[in-house]
């Protein structure tokens, strides 16, 4: 008699999680999966490091890695953002992405240039101020940069055809490997911080070679399992962006799938025929929101991890503080690596539904998203202030420096952070690149301030996160605000991806042109 209320039980369980699943955007479970395992390799690498690394090696390796979720996130990742909205855009209309492909890896190179260059010329002094001298350290910084410039391409192309199953996959191989190579390094008792950083560098590459065959299947034949081999019409093109943006918001599956067998009449399954010839991608619809995003990601990249390069710069010899910091700020951005789950996702089905001119579906996307985050970041952060004091010292073998009061500030600015970020990227899909670089620029303004007040230096890094932080949030959601009750619905429609510039198709009759379903 006991087995029906557990099996009753289970059930409850099993429906609550489904409908947890249909109130985030499609796609969030397959990349949320890989994105655990990446966090989850986040953690043993810093931990595997921490305890085989003396302290004053260990903090050049802490320098390290936050360079490159700081810096190296902050420049590429907004090359994935636009890849995925602009391959989106392109799915829906039934236009070909290869083109998106191209411009995007040879835009991503072209900055991997542009940064590493002038590092190597400086390597002596940026090795001095930053590394203790080790101009190894230099050399893996520019690699790691390397490996991101290529993995975010592919996953744009991932993300904006659907492929989020192998989106995840490559998030997922790249941490097993990297559990796999920090623990042979643990268990060998290596003291050269140059292969513990080689951990930032190798797995990404390895997984991204790995999944290539699928990157090159999405820039040949568009969304998966489905080609449009004719021209669309009009009224068939608006029909399938609203059918992909109602889809998107629902969470079915087969939202993608709909513009081809909607709209181009002769689409197939299988993916055996190419998409219709693409029409080049000009460099301006690329660079032309890029200019705006990739200052507003490092910003928000610099808001998040300027704490521990605050303490490396304003008292340098600290080292014990900047280890312990670090695993704190590790352990308090945990809801951040569930977080990055829903970013592909959302972006994708957010440009979906403004391509289709669906503010209805804009906006419960949106909405559900936010509280989702809002929970998540709350959730988290009650966690970390209970169990963060006693469990740094033990997970990460750190010094015992840091108390609740810290983790709190570290939890509330990770929280407000999070919120921003939603609403950077809704911002970012109406066509508000401009606006969200400026929100982001007050709130890292906001950072300095406090940064660099008469505290002590604790609470001014701690503090100046949480202050930046929900500064920005508060401005970005005036201007979400803003954009979807204010603006006309002719906004959203010039958004929508429906010009030459975004995916070379010219409606010349307006009667063409996609209409909102609102």
């Amino acid at each position: 008699m006991a087995e029906a209320p557990a099996g009753a039980a289970g059930g409850r369980a099993r429906r609550l999680g489904r409908r947890a699943l249909a109130v985030l955007p499609p796609g969030t479970a397959l990349v949320g999966a890989g994105t655990a395992v990446l966090g989850l390799a986040s953690y043993i690498q810093l931990a595997a490091a921490g305890r085989t690394l003396p302290s004053d090696r260990m903090a050049g390796v802490s320098v390290l890695w936050t360079l490159v979720f700081s810096v190296g996130l902050g420049l590429f990742f907004p090359i994935e953002q636009e890849m995925t909205r602009l391959v989106a855009a392109r799915v829906v209309a039934g236009e070909g992405t290869g083109p998106v492909l191209r411009r995007g890896l040879a835009t991503s190179l072209g900055l991997l240039a542009a940064v590493c260059v002038p590092v190597a010329v400086l390597a002596h002094p940026v090795a001095n101020r930053l590394f203790d001298g080790n101009l190894s350290l230099v050399g893996a910084l520019c690699a790691a940069f390397g490996a991101l410039s290529v993995a975010y391409v592919t996953r744009g192309m991932l993300a904006g055809t659907g492929r989020f199953r192998v989106y995840g996959t490559q998030l997922a191989l790249d941490g097993a490997l990297r559990v796999v190579f920090s623990v042979l390094l643990a268990a060998a008792g290596t003291h050269s911080p140059l292969l513990f950083a080689a951990v930032l560098t190798v797995p990404t590459l390895l997984s991204v070679a790995a999944t290539l065959p699928w990157v090159l299947r999405a820039a040949r034949y568009g969304a998966e399992g489905v080609s449009a081999v004719k021209p669309v019409a009009g009224a068939d093109v608006a029909a399938a962006a609203a059918g992909v943006a109602a889809g998107a918001v629902a969470g079915g599956a087969t939202g993608a799938a709909s513009v081809g067998e909607t709209a181009g009449g002769a689409a197939r399954t299988g993916g055996a025929t190419a998409l219709r010839s693409s029409p080049p991608l000009p460099w301006r619809a690329l660079w032309s929101g890029l200019l705006a995003l990739i200052p507003s990601t490092l910003l928000a990249q610099l808001l998040v991890n300027i704490s521990v390069i605050s303490v490396k710069l304003l008292a340098p010899d600290d080292t014990a503080f900047i280890t312990a910091l670090l695993s704190a700020v590790v352990l308090a951005r945990v809801p951040l690596f569930v977080f990055g789950s829903l970013q592909a996702s959302l972006l994708r089905g957010l440009s979906e539904a403004v391509a289709a001119g669906d503010r209805a579906a804009y906006r419960q996307l949106l909405l559900r998203t936010a509280a989702f985050t809002g929970l998540l970041g709350g959730t988290g952060g009650v966690v970390a202030v209970a169990l963060g004091p006693w469990l740094v010292p033990r997970l990460f073998g750190s010094p015992d420096l840091l108390g609740w009061t810290d983790f709190a500030w570290l939890s509330a600015g990770t929280l407000c952070y999070m919120l921003a970020s939603v609403l950077g990227q809704a911002l970012q899909t109406t066509g508000g690149h401009g606006r969200q670089l400026v929100s982001w620029a007050v709130g890292t303004a906001a950072l300095l301030a406090v940064t660099f007040s008469p505290l002590p230096i604790r609470d001014r890094v701690e503090i100046a996160y949480a202050v930046g932080a929900a500064i920005t949030a508060i401005l970005l959601s005036i201007r979400v605000t803003y954009a979807i009750r204010m603006q006309p619905m002719r906004h959203f429609d010039r958004q929508a991806g429906w010009t030459d510039a975004i995916q070379g198709t010219n409606f010349r009759d307006p009667a063409e042109r996609p209409q909102s379903v609102e």
